[in-house]
C-alpha cells in the first residue's frame, strides 16, 4: 500500500483498485497506518509469508533477496516493519506464527532457522515496549530448545534479556531494586536453567551468568569475579557506555572489594584507576575528548606522533627499543615526535636521555597541556579518551 498527495486528497492504493478519500475524512494518520497493517495481515493470511513478503518489499521499495523465500526470514521482515511502524496487531500476528513454527520444528536445523530469525528482532521488542510479546517467544523457544537439545540462536535471546534487565535497573538507579529479582526473566528459564546452561557454549558468559543468578546485583558481581565483559570492549571509549559501566559498578561497590573492581577494570577493559572515585574523572575526560573530536577529520588533527612514557616507552624499567627504532624511522620521514607524560617531566627527560632516546625527541612535555585536543597519532598504553584528549590514529601497547 502507498500513500501519496494528489490535489489535496489522499490516495491509498490497494491491489488493482484504489480508495480515494478527502483529507478531512482522515482524523489521524494512525487510521492510514492501521489500514496498512490490516492489509498486510490479510496478505499474510491469504498468500502466506513468502508471497506476502514480496508485497511488503514492493510497498517499502526494497530489493528482494533469495533468503526471503524461507518462511522464517519472510516473517522476520514483517516483524521488523511492525516494530518500526508500531503496528501492534501485525506484530502479534507475526509472533503467533513464529510460535507455531518453533513448536512444530521437527529437528535442530528447523529450530535453528526459526530462532535465528527471531534473534534478529528480539532485542527490539524490549526497546519498543513489547516485553509481553518477548515472553511468549522465550517460553516456546526455551522449551523447544530443551526438547530438541539445541540452543543455537536462543543463546542470543538470553543475552538480549540480560542486557534489558541491567538497563532497566541502571535507569532507575535504585540499590534496593538492584538486589531484587530480575524485572524480566520468564519462569521457563528458571525451570530449565540447568538444561539450558549445559547446552550453552562457554563463550556466552553473560547468558550463563543470567541463567544461574536471580538478581541484577548477583549478575554484576559474577561478571566481576569471572572477569566477563558487562559492555563490549569496542565501546570503552564511548561516553554513554562508560557512564553506564560506572553506574553499574557504583551499585556494587559496597559488596565487592575495591581491589577486585580495579583489577576487573584493568584486566577486562584496560582502564587504569588508582581509586574507584577516579571513575568520575574518567567520565569527564571522555566527555572532553568527544567534544574535541566532534566534526573533525584527519586534516584538523594536531600534527605529530604523541608518545607516552611509563608503560609505553619504558616497560618494566626497560626501554622499548623497537618503539624507539620505529620513531626514529618516522622522524627521518619528517614526522614530529612528541613525548608526553603526567609524571615528573625533568626526571623522565633525564632518564630517557640516559637510556639512549634521541635528544631531538626531548624534553618530555606535560600531557595535561593536550587535554581537549585532537591529535594526529597517539602511542600509549592508556586510551587517549580516558585522558581527556582524542586521536585520529591510536596505537595501544
Amino acid at each position: 500500500m502507498t500513500r501519496a498527495r494528489k490535489n489535496d486528497r489522499v490516495q491509498i492504493k490497494l491491489k488493482e483498485g484504489e480508495i480515494i478519500m478527502d483529507e478531512k475524512q482522515i482524523e489521524k494518520p494512525k487510521q492510514v497506518e492501521n489500514m496498512e497493517a490490516k492489509y498486510l495481515i490479510n496478505a499474510l493470511n491469504e498468500k502466506g509469508p513468502v508471497a506476502a513478503c514480496r508485497e511488503l518489499m514492493r510497498i517499502r521499495d526494497r530489493e528482494w533477496y533469495d533468503a526471503y523465500e524461507d518462511e522464517s526470514t519472510a516473517l522476520e521482515q514483517f516483524a521488523k516493519y511492525a516494530l518500526e511502524k508500531h503496528y501492534s496487531n501485525l506484530l502479534h500476528e507475526c509472533v503467533n506464527r513464529f510460535q507455531d513454527l518453533i513448536k512444530n520444528a521437527q529437528n535442530k536445523r528447523e529450530l535453528q532457522i526459526t530462532t535465528h530469525s527471531v534473534s534478529h528482532f528480539f532485542g527490539w521488542l524490549f526497546e519498543s515496549g513489547y516485553s509481553e510479546v518477548a515472553e511468549k517467544l522465550v517460553e516456546v523457544s526455551a522449551s523447544r530448545a530443551v526438547e530438541l537439545n539445541e540452543i543455537e540462536c536462543v543463546d542470543r535471546m538470553l543475552g538480549d534479556m540480560a542486557r534489558y534487565n541491567l538497563d532497566r535497573v541502571c535507569e532507575e538507579d535504585d540499590k534496593e531494586k538492584f538486589a531484587e529479582k530480575y524485572p524480566f526473566k520468564p519462569a521457563v528459564l528458571t525451570e530449565h536453567s540447568e538444561e539450558l546452561i549445559n547446552l550453552l557454549d562457554p563463550y556466552y558468559k553473560a547468558a550463563h551468568i543470567f541463567l544461574s543468578t536471580e538478581t541484577p546485583k548477583d549478575f554484576v558481581i559474577e561478571h566481576i569475579k569471572k572477569k566477563a565483559r558487562l559492555i563490549d570492549r569496542s565501546w570503552i571509549r564511548d561516553l554513554r557506555s562508560i557512564s553506564r559501566l560506572v553506574k553499574i559498578l557504583e551499585l556494587v561497590k559496597d559488596d565487592i572489594s575495591e581491589d577486585e573492581i580495579k583489577s576487573y577494570l584493568s584486566d577486562v577493559y584496560e582502564i587504569k584507576v588508582k581509586r574507584i572515585e577516579d571513575l568520575k574523572e574518567l567520565q569527564e575526560n571522555i566527555k572532553i575528548a568527544e567534544i574535541a573530536e566532534k566534526g573533525k577529520g584527519k586534516k584538523e588533527a594536531l600534527e605529530g606522533i604523541f608518545v607516552d612514557v611509563e608503560g609505553t616507552l619504558i616497560i618494566n624499567g626497560e626501554l622499548n627499543e623497537k618503539l624507539v627504532d620505529d620513531l626514529k624511522a618516522e622522524a627521518r620521514e619528517g614526522k614530529k615526535i612528541v613525548i608526553f607524560s603526567n609524571g615528573p617531566l625533568e626526571e623522565l627527560s633525564r632518564t630517557l636521555a640516559k637510556m639512549g632516546v634521541p635528544q631531538e625527541f626531548l624534553p618530555v612535555v606535560n600531557k595535561s597541556d593536550f587535554k581537549g585536543k585532537y591529535l594526529k597519532k597517539v602511542i600509549d598504553d592508556t586510551h587517549p579518551e580516558h585522558q581527556g584528549f582524542s586521536a585520529w590514529d591510536y596505537q595501544g601497547i
